[in-house]
């Protein structure tokens, strides 16, 4: 449904309002399942992803910080099982979160 919009739109082509919503929500769709809440599922989307862009003029709303810790949090816990190995996640985040809260664990480094 939303292949070759970017064509059509620098082809100055028209694109329908509901190319241009397809084209939104499957961005977002990646960004989520593959930046904010990486899981071990590789390239397929897990339904709840899905379940939160409807309604999409609601998603701005949305406590994605709230979110994004929470995901974090499940994730450590599976981390923390016996036999596991690797954790899932989108680690920088957590990296960022304990910096900016454990100032102490930064080195005297200036490049950091």
């Amino acid at each position: 449904m939303y292949a070759g919009s970017l064509e059509k739109d620098r082809d100055n082509k028209i694109l329908y309002d509901l190319e241009v919503r397809a084209t939104e929500v499957a961005y977002l769709l990646y960004v989520l399942a593959s930046v904010t809440f990486p899981d071990s599922k590789g390239n397929r989307v897990i339904v709840p992803l899905l379940q939160l862009l409807d309604p999409f003029d609601e998603v701005s709303r949305y406590s994605w910080g709230t979110a994004v810790v929470a995901h974090l949090n499940a994730q450590l816990a599976k981390a923390s099982q016996e036999r596991t190995s690797q954790m899932n996640g989108n680690l920088a985040l957590l990296q960022v979160w304990i910096y900016e809260h454990f100032p102490s664990l930064i080195k005297n480094d200036e490049d950091v």
